[in-house]
């Protein structure tokens, strides 16, 4: 299966994808709705997906089902799409068509059956069908600008993970017995009874424990028959919560747990399975239960449920649905709703009028909830909705269209509720997208299917510097294995063409970076109406933003974790930017856990990591700059003693004591590492801070979350060491172009290592140990080093006679490459030095690699909610109350929509600015600093005391030069300074300016400065 699945696993875990192989789905109705669906379940991987349709293509279709076309009117939707689906996951799932009619037979072959396009009656007989043979029922619909989906898991259905969390894990600082009186049940009569006590590390939030969770131990030491140990039974507790830090132990296990508490180890959560029940649709209609999204619209769904009904009565009436836009269709749909409960004329008028419509961010939407929907069946992962949602966005009209009437064309399932003259604004629109990843596939697909930049005078530029990789095709659908090495934005561009050939589209590989403003510069930036970023990562999101603001453009933002999502709507002088607010930076590990006291398979981990970025990026970096720069050493110098000692050190053990010409040489060195990490620096540890060392307070120094490690000796039985060292040593024989074995013989390596000759250690008496982070770094940048470094500098060899080496790029995606696997073994050495449960290869790999798990319908769904207010943006909507931005957890089921934000107003003497407010300078010409100054103090009453242009200071008022450069120009004063010239294709400059009041002397604050600088 290689990485195809590797980052949806991440997010489902494997027991749930092993029961969605064996699993089989069936989905009526192949319209852009049901293609969606598809296309989200095929490749996550259900074993079987049937799809059913008799419909034909028709014109309507192609403003969403993305795998029909022109040429395929007239035909079986489901037979036109079938290859398209098949290709998205060839290996893993068979993909049936069923054309013609949908029998009870058929339903009854699938575990769980998705409906669409059809109306409440239909469904209700769809759902008894589903009900008699005990299949798991989902309908998901959209009308226009609203949809519904409604889940039936019959009257039983086992949810195994309710909300996808990792189970809470923490440190054991303590276990005591503690007595306790209880009234007897059903008397006034109390007994004492006793408890052990459980106590965790209290740094801690909470321990994030309810009474109705179990819990399991591992690496308590003092008790018989509380911890759980590998290949046998886990040993599960029943808990009482006492406190943020403590609860107690109930049930049968906790009656047999003897002994007393002598050294920490780990308690952790485990999920208990939920047994949940549900209502029929039929019972459901009027009692139902319903999932809110937006509390400022808390009376819709209801609405829409009355909306829905009313429909199903219409067309069995009329045989028809209600004409766009018509009064009379209108009004005769709202009566028919009041049956129904309907009281809201003005969003049941709006539901009718646009309810033929077919709009792509709708089914792409309803289409990933109701595929995640469709996957909770089978899977038992993720607790499934409760049991309508509804959703509408009619806020999306700004007015009522007139030219509605369909043309034959593509998009007239959009026209119908826009018009067709914003359907031209669409497509001649001039839009950027940056990244083309998950999200950017997505959006991809909604522009080709809306029919953005399209037109004559539409383009859409795309760019992303990365290739495609295997571990992207599950989510990232518009490439297949053939793109594997290719570039993405080149491949989507290409792919996409075949979606809607009308598309204008540039496709670019370069970073939107300030090193590539030469390339995305005034003139480029100005003539966009849009951006879209679909990127996954804040700094590069930054950017954009700031870009954005400066260029006063509207901007999507999107991003997804799992099961969660949201989306952010930006839009110049209405909204806040996405820099305005955002998530705080990660939390890093301190210095010295990671040094010396990990307690946590995180912490040792990103040591681990970090000792690849040592022997295999950094050491071999510098080897190169020693033999090629000759002012290294002179240049190291500069750096502080400990440093330079470090590197040359390393250079002298690569170079001189270890220099490789065999494998065997370089499992000597992978042995010589494990002695030195797993067993003298754990003896020197020791030795430094014995056992029974208290601190200043008279407390114990090792305890709670400060565990004290034991050394491992090297044992060539041991399959943990024997992997280090043949992951050590296949890394080495690389970066020295050693030849290594085309397979792996463990019983060379282990009889290898276990030969050699390693020196014994003694601890030093000199020796410290940081226990905070300053000290910490107080070691990195301690002196005193200047023998040691001559006596270094000596051993080393003449530059010339350097060998080459080669450095590594860690890459976690490559099986093959030995990088995970020393990373792997290394982290769980370190564990065992410090009794810390192990981490396996795969989380090792997601943590060392910060992979983002992610799923294909939270992506593709996330897209639709952000193309809902691109509509609003470009039909020039301008009520802030009317942009949404969205909070998505599809594992809860969650689904919130909630105001955007209006940006932060700053006073400006008398005035008031915002981040998108600037004062704008264009003064015909490129003027003298003297001349700038003057400006400010006639047109603002200020005086102008400092300068700056990115990070150069080009004026500042108190320089002993000032006249000098009061006499150059803005330009010059910018190319004095930064000593490059100034961009030839951009038009202005943007400085930052400090200025007084010239009547106070006040300083105040103002806006970023645009000052024109060339082009006039």
């Amino acid at each position: 299966r290689d990485n195809f699945f590797d980052r949806t696993e991440r997010v489902l875990g494997a027991k749930a994808m092993k029961r969605m192989r064996g699993a089989s789905v069936l989905i009526v109705g192949i319209g852009g709705l049901g293609v969606e669906i598809a296309k989200n379940i095929t490749l996550t991987g259900v074993g079987k997906v049937t799809i059913a349709d008799d419909k034909k293509v028709s014109w309507m279709d192609l403003s969403s089902q993305f795998y029909v076309s022109e040429e395929d009117i007239g035909k079986n939707r489901a037979i036109v799409s079938a290859p398209k689906i098949r290709e998205l996951n060839p290996t893993f799932v068979n993909v049936a068509v069923h054309e013609g009619e949908v029998t009870e037979e058929l339903i009854k072959a699938h575990q769980v059956a998705v409906f669409t396009e059809e109306t409440m009656d239909k469904l209700v007989e769809y759902n008894k069908l589903c009900r008699k043979h005990k299949v798991k029922f989902v309908a998901a619909d959209t009308r226009g600008l609203c949809g519904m989906t409604f889940t039936d898991f019959g009257e039983e259905h086992v949810v195994e993970d309710d909300n996808g969390e990792q189970p809470v894990s923490h440190i054991v600082t303590d276990i005591t017995k503690q007595k306790v009186k209880e009234k007897i049940e059903d008397t006034e009569e109390e007994v004492e009874k006793e408890y052990y006590v459980v106590s965790v590390y209290e740094k801690a939030r909470n321990h994030g424990l309810g009474d109705e969770d179990q819990v399991k131990f591992e690496g308590v030491e003092g008790f018989e028959n509380l911890n759980s140990e590998e290949g046998k039974d886990e040993i599960l507790f029943d808990i009482a919560v006492t406190g943020k830090h403590t609860f107690q132990l109930r049930g049968e296990a906790a009656e047999a747990v003897v002994g007393e508490f002598k050294e920490s180890g780990y308690v952790s959560q485990v999920k208990r399975p939920i047994t949940k029940s549900y209502k029929t649709l039929e019972a459901s209609l009027d009692e139902p239960a319903i999932l809110t999204y937006d509390f400022g619209k808390f009376e819709h769904p209801a609405q829409l449920l009355a909306g829905y009904r009313a429909l199903a009565d219409y067309v069995k009436e009329k045989g028809e649905l209600p004409k766009a836009y018509d009064e009379k269709d209108a009004d005769e749909f709202v009566v028919l709703a009041k049956k129904y409960g309907g009281s809201n004329d003005d969003l049941l008028k709006t539901m009718a009028k646009t309810i033929r419509g077919n709009l792509n961010p709708m089914t792409t939407f309803f289409g990933g909830f109701a595929a995640q929907e469709a996957m909770k069946a089978v899977s038992g992962k993720y607790t499934p909705c409760d049991q309508f949602f509804f959703f509408e966005a009619y806020e999306c009209l700004k007015a009522e269209p007139k030219d509605v009437a369909p043309k034959q064309s593509r998009y007239d399932g959009q026209a119908i509720v826009f018009g067709h003259a914003f359907q031209a604004k669409l497509e001649n629109l001039k839009y950027f997208m940056v990244g083309v990843g998950a999200l950017g596939c997505e959006y991809l697909k909604n522009f080709a299917c809306m029919g953005v930049a399209c037109g004559d005078e539409g383009k859409l530029t795309i760019t992303d510097s990365d290739n495609i990789e295997v571990s992207n095709l599950s989510r990232q659908f518009l490439f297949r294995r053939k793109h594997v090495g290719k570039s993405k934005s080149i491949s989507a561009a290409d792919v996409v063409r075949t979606i809607n050939s009308d598309i204008h589209i540039d496709a670019l590989e370069h970073k939107v970076c300030p090193e590539n403003e030469h390339i995305f510069d005034d003139r480029f930036w100005y003539g966009l109406d849009g951006v879209t970023n679909a990127l996954d990562n804040i700094h590069a999101r930054l950017y954009v933003d700031g870009r954005c603001i400066y260029y006063l453009k509207s901007l999507m933002e999107a991003g997804t974790l799992g099961s969660q999502a949201n989306t952010q709507i930006v839009i110049p002088h209405l909204t806040e930017s996405y820099g305005s607010s955002r998530d705080p930076p990660e939390t890093s590990i301190p210095i010295c856990t990671l040094k010396n006291f990990p307690n946590a398979i995180e912490h040792t981990i990103q040591w681990s990591r970090d000792l690849f970025e040592k022997y295999f990026v950094n050491i071999p970096t510098n080897i190169d700059q020693y033999a090629t720069n000759p002012s290294f050493i002179e240049e190291m110098k500069g750096e502080n003693q400990g440093v330079f000692l470090d590197t040359l050190s390393s250079i002298e053990q690569y170079m001189v004591s270890f220099k490789p010409s065999s494998m065997e040489d370089c499992i000597r060195f992978a042995r010589f590492r494990f002695e030195h990490y797993y067993n003298h620096i754990i003896r020197q540890l020791l030795f430094t801070c014995p056992l029974d060392k208290k601190t200043d307070d008279g407390q114990p120094f090792w305890g709670g979350p400060k565990k004290p490690p034991t050394p491992l000796t090297f044992d060539a039985s041991n399959d943990l060491h024997i992997d280090f060292i043949i992951a050590c040593a296949m890394l080495y024989a690389e970066v020295h172009q050693i030849d290594r074995p085309s397979s792996i013989d463990r019983s060379f390596f282990a009889k290898t290592a276990d030969a050699v000759n390693v020196p014994a250690f003694s601890p030093s008496e000199s020796a410290t140990v940081a226990t905070t982070d300053e000290e910490a770094k107080e070691e990195e940048s301690s002196s005193g080093f200047d023998d040691e470094i001559e006596t270094h500098l000596k051993k080393l060899p003449a530059p010339s006679s350097i060998s080459s080496v080669t450095p590594l790029d860690f890459e976690k995606d490559d099986d093959t490459n030995f990088h995970i696997d020393f990373v792997t073994a290394a982290s769980n050495l370190r564990a065992s030095n410090y009794k810390i449960p192990h981490a396996d290869r795969k989380k090792t790999k997601g943590i060392a690699g910060k992979i983002i798990p992610a799923m294909v319908t939270t992506t593709a769904l996330i897209t639709g909610l952000g193309m809902l207010e691109f509509y609003k943006i470009h039909q020039g909507v301008s009520e802030l109350e009317s942009f949404k931005n969205s909070f998505i957890n599809l594992a809860l089921p969650f689904c919130i929509q909630s105001d955007v934000i209006a940006p932060k107003k700053e006073k400006m003497g008398d005035s008031e600015f915002t981040l998108w407010d600037r004062i704008l300078i264009d003064l015909g010409r490129d003027v003298t600093l003297a001349e700038l100054e003057a400006y400010f103090a006639k047109e603002h009453n200020l005086e102008l005391s400092m300068m700056s242009f990115g990070e150069a200071l080009i004026f500042s008022s108190f320089d002993s030069e000032v006249d000098k450069r009061r006499a150059q120009t803005v330009k010059e004063a910018i190319e004095t300074i930064t000593e490059k010239p100034f961009n030839p294709n951009s038009i202005f400059a943007n400085l930052e300016c400090c200025c007084d009041d010239l009547e106070t002397g006040d300083e105040v604050d103002i806006p970023f400065v645009q000052y024109k600088i060339q082009h006039f």
